[in-house]
């Protein structure tokens, strides 16, 4: 896959985790972005839709939830939340 075309993926990917409101609607768009990319990339195209479960695994749990939970690396978790304390209380500082 190209470099623009999987970032265009990963963009579609991640409206899609934004937008659907439960895990059934996420993975029918889901497929409906892979449909969009097969023709192009079979391979890639096929092993990322076996894992679509994996990818889309957050999305069985309340909305409320989901927003901490989007990257299994700790590290990344907590700063993703120190920048968004930080950038709302930006002008406390």
């Amino acid at each position: 896959m190209t470099k623009e075309d999987a970032s265009a993926f990963n963009k579609s990917l991640d409206k899609i985790k934004i937008s659907s409101s439960d895990f059934d609607e996420a993975v029918l768009k889901f497929k409906e972005l892979c449909d969009e990319y097969f023709a192009k990339y079979p391979r890639v195209i096929k092993a990322i839709s076996e894992k679509a479960e994996f990818y889309l695994a957050h999305m069985k749990y309340p909305e409320e939830l989901r927003k901490h939970i989007y990257t299994t690396n700790a590290a990344l978790c907590v700063n993703s939340m120190i920048e968004k304390a930080r950038s709302k209380f930006r002008w406390i500082l």
